[in-house]
Order: structure tokens, then C-alpha cells, then sequence
């Protein structure tokens, strides 16, 4: 599990800012990958979800880099 947050940076601001204005968009957030974003919708969750992997990769860099300093 992780703590990694997006809030506040811009990918997410960018993506909830079109999210909560496209049709598209959010019947594809509610069908749980059943309907497809708009087409600029597709390229802002790929910049969001990018963050997201990027974060969780730095959190576990860091807890096992952690790690090692304990043993």
C-alpha cells in the first residue's frame, strides 16, 4: 500500500479539471473500464497515472533504501 498523493499537482489538477467537465470522462470513471475517456481525456489520465507510478516507485526506492540503513 501506499501513501503516495497527486493532490495539488498539476497532472491531477489538469486531469480533475477536465474530468468534472467532460461527459465522456466521467461515465468512464463510473464504468470501471468499460467506456473509453475522450481523446484529450486518454492523454491527462496518462500524465496523472504516470505521476502516480512514479510516486509509488520513489516511496519504495526510499523504504527500501531505509531498510538497508537499519540493518
Amino acid at each position: 500500500m501506499t501513501s503516495a498523493s497527486t493532490v495539488g499537482l498539476p497532472e491531477d489538477k489538469a486531469y480533475i479539471a477536465h474530468h468534472f467537465n467532460c461527459p465522456t470522462c466521467c461515465a468512464a470513471g463510473r464504468s470501471a473500464g468499460k467506456q473509453a475517456r475522450c481523446a484529450a481525456g486518454v492523454q491527462l489520465w496518462d500524465a496523472y497515472r504516470a505521476v502516480i507510478r512514479a510516486r509509488i516507485r520513489a516511496e519504495r526506492a526510499a523504504t527500501a533504501t531505509n531498510s538497508e540503513r537499519i540493518r
